[in-house]
C-alpha cells in the first residue's frame, strides 16, 4: 500500500525520533507515555533512548532524523559552573553525561530538536548556559510553577516573542501553559535566545538564533498535545522537520524499508 502523498505528491517520509529515558534503580528506564503518543500523532516513529554510555547513544544519533530531550530530575549544578543548593532533586549523573552530549552533537549537526522541561535545561547547558536552580528561592515574586501532575488546570501564562517561531505556532503572543518544574534557564547558551516568558520573568521557551529546527519549551506538551493546538503543533513542527531531514537522506518510507544501510 502506497504512503501518504506530500506537496506534489511525493510520498512523506516517516522520520524516526529519538526520545531520551530517565533511569530509576530497581525500576529501570522510565518514559512517560505522552512523549511516544504525541510523536505518532504527528506522523514520526518514535525511538526509545536509554542512559547508555555516550559513545553508543552518538552512534544512535546517527541512525536517527530528530529527537526529543524529555523531562525527569535536575541537572547537577557543576555542569555549569554552580555549587549545588539543597533544592536540587534527583541528580543523576549518568544522564547528565549522556543527555548533555547529545544536545551537543544534535546542535552541531542541526539534527531537529524538541527539548521538554528538563530538556530545555539540557539544551541550555549544553550550549553553556545557566540555570536558576530554584525559583521559589531565587525568583523574587514568582509565579507558582511547580503543580503536581494530578492538580487539574495547573498552570500560567506565558508572554511569545512576537518575531518567533513560536508566536506562528501559537497565533499570537500569549499562551496557557502546564507548569511542573522548580528550575528554568537563566542564562541563554551560545546561539540561544528566549522567546516565551512567564509573568515573573522566568524564561520559558528557547529557540536558535539561526534557522536550525530547534525548539525548547519549559512546560510539557505531551501531557497537552490532545486538546491543545500549541502542544500539537510543537509537535507536528518537530516531524516535519525530521521528514524533510529523512527525505534527504533516503531514510525510513511508509509501507518500505529505510535507506540508511
Amino acid at each position: 500500500m502506497p504512503g501518504p502523498k506530500g506537496r506534489g505528491g511525493s510520498a512523506v517520509v516517516t522520520p524516526v525520533v529519538g526520545v531520551t529515558c530517565t533511569f530509576r534503580q530497581g525500576d529501570g528506564h522510565l518514559l512517560g507515555a505522552g512523549y511516544v503518543s504525541a510523536l505518532e500523532a504527528a506522523g514520526a516513529a518514535p525511538l526509545l533512548l536509554p542512559v547508555a554510555e555516550p559513545a553508543l547513544l552518538e552512534a544512535a544519533l546517527g541512525r536517527l532524523d530528530g529527537l526529543v530531550l524529555s523531562g525527569g530530575g535536575d541537572i547537577d549544578p557543576a555542569h555549569f559552573g554552580q555549587p549545588p543548593r539543597a533544592e536540587v532533586c534527583f541528580p543523576n549523573p549518568r544522564r547528565d553525561e549522556a543527555e548533555l552530549r547529545l544536545a551537543r552533537l544534535a546542535l552541531e549537526r542541526g539534527l531537529p530538536v524538541l527539548a521538554i522541561c528538563r530538556g530545555v535545561q539540557v539544551l541550555n547547558v549544553a550550549a553553556g548556559g545557566d540555570l536558576i536552580q530554584d525559583i521559589p528561592l531565587l525568583v523574587p515574586g514568582a509565579v507558582r510553577h511547580l503543580f503536581k501532575p494530578e492538580e487539574s488546570g495547573g498552570g500560567h501564562w506565558v508572554r511569545i516573542d512576537p518575531r518567533s517561531r513560536l508566536a506562528r505556532l501559537a497565533g499570537g503572543e500569549r499562551a496557557w501553559v502546564n507548569s511542573f518544574h522548580h528550575q528554568a534557564v537563566d542564562r541563554p547558551g551560545r546561539g540561544l535566545r528566549a522567546v516565551a516568558w512567564a509573568e515573573d520573568g522566568v524564561i520559558e521557551a528557547l529557540e536558535p538564533e539561526g534557522e536550525a529546527p530547534v525548539m525548547g519549551v519549559q512546560w510539557h506538551p505531551e501531557r497537552m498535545f490532545e486538546r491543545d493546538p500549541l502542544a500539537a503543533g510543537l509537535f507536528r513542527a518537530l516531524v516535519e522537520a525530521a521528514s524533510a531531514r529523512a527525505g534527504r537522506a533516503g531514510g525510513l518510507r511508509p509501507g518500505g524499508a529505510g535507506g540508511r544501510g
